[in-house]
């Protein structure tokens, strides 16, 4: 390895034991951890306190030997993620270390308005995040997630149809606008994103993640890594088909679990009126009556059906469920383990909730977006001086 790539391997790799450190961690108990020489690593925190990364707190002493001195990173490099949904466009700032910074919600009726449109709004939503922080954080990148299939050059959208958007240059709309081009912006997958999340509070597990959005949609990661298929479009468990001929789908097939158990489905089946949120839904499927009861148990029958024959496939035992199906794992819990126990190879699979609020895509894309700065930490240390 080259001095300047082991230099840049061991600055990620000091800073991450920072971060990852709870209550601090001194530079003696960084160089045991890593295996690193003192001076090495002395001189490397001393260049990530010079830049701002770190953070000294109040010598403690502890018997002999010099006191004990703290180190914890500072919230001074963020990254943006952006979720455009059916109901609304929500920006996130993370820090490095994994702190939200901030977060806004910009309700609107998205199928209903031009591409462009939706972008100037993202626009607006990222100024209004931006303006929460402290004046000296220094915002390395954007990704926005897309509840659709992206194409394989990663800059069009090529079927988001709870947006209503086919074959939209996204990456291009959000490279040309004026407030936005100098982020970066990047393309990603809602469910991925979600399952980046996830696997965060994972590491190295394998698990099937189901994540109800405006759509339905799902990814699988196994051994920690998220399986993309051929055309990265592996995952699209809301589009496998459980009544043949059965209700219309969004995507234009009929049949497709995400015609029996997604958001317009499922807010129609409740009178739920146009303009509702995710939320709001999430809500009345939680209700008691009878009548909301019976509904959640043919949804979780539905997903039993699809969840089977994944599991049956792919011979995982895990499956976290994601978005509104998180806050609503208890109810759908007995009706898809009914289904499980007749159709599963592994009927004794565990099913879990999501470790976050259900709404992970802007988390995760912030994190993503971040991935530029962990790639060149040294370069950016050296554009600070």
């Amino acid at each position: 390895m080259r001095a300047g790539d082991m230099r840049e391997h061991n600055t990620v790799a000091v800073l991450r034991a920072v971060v990852h450190a709870r209550g601090g961690i001194s530079r003696a108990e960084i160089s045991t951890a890593l295996g690193l020489t003192r001076s090495t690593v002395s001189a490397i925190v001393d260049a990530l306190l010079g830049a701002g990364l770190l953070t000294a707190g109040t010598p403690i002493a502890g018997g002999t030997g010099r006191p004990r001195v703290p180190l914890r990173p500072a919230d001074v490099v963020a990254g943006l993620g952006a979720e455009i949904s059916a109901d609304r466009v929500r920006v996130v700032a993370r820090s490095v270390s994994g702190h939200r910074l901030a977060c806004r919600d910009a309700f609107a009726d998205t199928p209903a308005l031009p591409p462009a449109q939706v972008v100037a709004l993202l626009a607006d939503t990222v100024d209004a995040v931006r303006a929460e922080l402290p004046r000296q954080t220094d915002v390395v990148g954007l990704t926005v997630s897309v509840p659709g299939r992206i194409g394989r050059d990663g800059r069009t959208v090529v079927s988001a149809p709870n947006l209503g958007w086919t074959d939209v240059p996204l990456a291009d709309l959000l490279g040309a606008h004026e407030r936005l081009a100098a982020l970066s912006p990047v393309l990603a997958n809602d469910s991925d994103l979600a399952a980046r999340f996830e696997a965060i509070s994972r590491p190295g597990e394998s698990f099937v993640l189901i994540h109800g959005e405006t759509g339905i949609g799902g990814a699988i990661v196994v051994d920690g890594r998220i399986l993309r298929g051929e055309t990265g479009w592996a995952g699209e468990i809301g589009h496998i088909n459980i009544v043949p001929d059965g209700a219309p789908c969004g995507c234009g097939r009929r049949g497709c679990l995400e015609a029996y158990a997604g958001f317009h489905t499922l807010r129609r089946a409740l009178d739920l009126p146009e303009g509702t949120h995710l939320d709001d839904l999430a809500r009345a499927l939680a209700s008691p009556d009878a009548r909301t009861r019976e509904l959640v148990a043919e949804v979780g029958e539905h997903l039993g059906a699809v969840i089977a024959a994944v599991l049956n496939v792919l011979d995982l035992s895990t499956v976290v469920l994601s978005g509104y199906f998180r806050a609503l794992a208890p109810q759908l819990a007995p009706s898809v383990r009914a289904v499980l126990r007749e159709r599963a190879l592994r009927p004794e699979a565990e099913l879990v909730q999501s470790a976050g609020d259900g709404r992970q895509e802007a988390d995760g894309a912030a994190r993503e977006a971040l991935e530029p700065f962990w790639r060149d930490v040294t370069g950016w240390i050296a554009a600070r001086g």
